[in-house]
């Protein structure tokens, strides 16, 4: 009754039921309903019925058909929770009922005697099923729009994974591979995959993910600066544990690109990571606790390789750039921290991303990035200043001394030793002599602290110098430790 064009009602009357009323509404068409009655119980049939009349090409001719020119070829849809119909195949009446396809097949095929199935004639292989095909094209992208599919999620990625299922048998071969020759070009060329963010992709444009902190990390612009073209991701449902023939089909059949943990590694470059905000990074730096993989660091053989982003330079530090977490040699090349640092020589991650939690605990504690050493950032960045050619003006001196008073505080019995030892053999602290009025930079066993009766007794020693009255009493303290006397040294 479904494909009977002029037939609006059946009923059914015996003497021992109420009898059984089946109705046609297609006044909404393409939205057919049959409202049936069986003993007084309602019930309600919606389909989606697409059709279209095609030309009989000349050379296709059967003996049960003279003088036929023309066709209508028929494709129905059923919507809501009763699918039961669908794989049915007509011709105009049902013929058999196991096609496979997610949707009604009607048609004027050249049948046996036995209405079994359909003969295999160049009337049927040749000319109606590509006219199948052609309509399943047409149909598929006006599927995505109709209003009542927004009310029936069947019609999304279980109706296209069924659709899968059922083209992925088809063989050239087969009488039925037009419909699976068309299915393919729609997806090929048409928006019809549906997508991550609630919209369609074509196949060209379409990417899968292996795992879906993937896709929620990379959004639409990360995967443009990626791929340098617009792609969306295809709907998360579809994955090859989820939904495996439809995600068989995507990777098989229309080549659509899967992209896993290792691929993304590999993949991103220092330009992609500079165009990402801190908060990706801290969100990126959340999901690689459970990724080691790709940031391990191998044993040196070929199946044991240090993970692709240990060579990559994907550590944000303070000014914003990017740099490798550790050189060649396996020394850091950054460092964490907690603040700030004014004028820091030793590379930090940016504080931002340093004081998030989980991001930190995944670059101290996963990936061994060491914490800040700031006795480290002194011996190597700082000392040499003051036996370089240009000198240290008072602004910059001013943080050296600040950076020399943290590093003082260290727990490191170890540390401290090689601090003090490395600033006794600098002249960095500032100072005065008696026989001139410039301030020079001096070593710490060449100093005094100005006292009145020190002054006088050195008062002709050009060789003497007093520290400068601009320290805090803080730097005094530690000048003291490294030698500095107020008592006049006997050698």
């Amino acid at each position: 009754m479904l494909f009977l064009s002029k037939l609006k009602e059946i009923k059914i009357v015996t003497g021992h039921s109420e009898g059984f009323t089946v109705i046609k509404d297609d006044t909404s068409e393409p939205n057919i309903q049959l409202l049936t009655n069986k003993n007084g119980h309602d019930e309600i049939f919606e389909f989606l019925l697409f059709k279209r009349v095609f030309n009989k090409p000349e050379e296709i001719n059967h003996e049960k058909r003279n003088n036929v020119e023309e066709r209508e070829v028929s494709i129905a849809f059923p919507v809501g929770d009763k699918p039961n119909s669908a794989g049915k195949l007509f011709a105009y009446l049902p013929v058999r009922y196991d096609t496979g396809f997610p949707f009604i097949i009607n048609a004027d095929f050249i049948l046996p005697s036995s209405r079994e199935d359909i003969q295999d004639t160049p009337w049927n292989r040749e000319w109606l099923m590509p006219c199948v095909g052609e309509l399943v094209y047409s149909s598929l992208p006006i599927l995505k729009s109709l209003p009542i599919l927004k009310e029936n999620e069947q019609l999304s990625v279980p109706f296209l994974h069924s659709l899968a299922k059922s083209v992925l048998l088809l063989n050239e071969n087969n009488m039925y591979y037009p419909i699976a020759k068309s299915v393919k070009e729609a997806f090929t060329a048409l928006e019809l995959i549906p997508a991550d963010d609630g919209s369609f992709v074509s196949a060209g444009n379409a990417k899968l993910a292996s795992a879906d902190w993937l896709r929620k990390l990379l959004r639409q612009e990360q995967l443009r600066l990626l791929y340098q073209k617009e792609l969306k991701w295809v709907h998360g449902d579809i994955t090859d544990k989820g939904r495996h023939e439809l995600w068989k089909y995507f990777r098989e059949e229309l080549k659509v690109d899967e992209l896993t943990p290792d691929g993304f590694a590999r993949r991103i470059d220092l330009a992609f990571l500079s165009n990402q905000s801190d908060q990706w990074i801290i969100d990126f730096y959340t999901q690689l606790p459970n990724q080691k993989a790709l940031w391990k660091k191998g044993s040196g053989s070929y199946w044991d390789a240090d993970g692709p982003l240990r060579k990559k330079p994907f550590i944000r530090i303070q000014d914003g750039s990017h740099v490798r977490p550790f050189d060649d040699d396996e020394k850091p090349n950054v460092y964490l921290t907690t603040k700030t640092l004014i004028d820091a020589q030793l590379k930090t991650v940016k504080t931002e991303i340093a004081n998030h939690d989980k991001a930190r605990q995944f670059l101290l504690s996963d990936l061994k990035v060491p914490e800040f050493d700031i006795v480290a950032e002194v011996i190597k960045h700082v000392i040499p200043k003051y036996t370089s050619p240009s000198l240290p003006k008072t602004d910059e001196h001013e943080r050296d001394i600040e950076k020399i008073l943290e590093a003082f505080q260290t727990d490191s019995q170890e540390k401290r030793k090689r601090l003090k030892e490395a600033l006794q053999e600098t002249p960095f602290i500032l100072s005065w002599s008696p026989t001139s009025s410039d301030e020079t930079y001096r070593q710490s066993d060449a100093l005094y602290f100005q006292e009145k009766l020190l002054e006088i007794y050195f008062s002709e020693n050009s060789e003497v110098g007093f520290v400068s009255s601009s320290y805090q009493e803080s730097a005094l303290e530690i000048f003291a430790n490294l030698g500095v006397s107020s008592e006049i040294r006997v050698k």
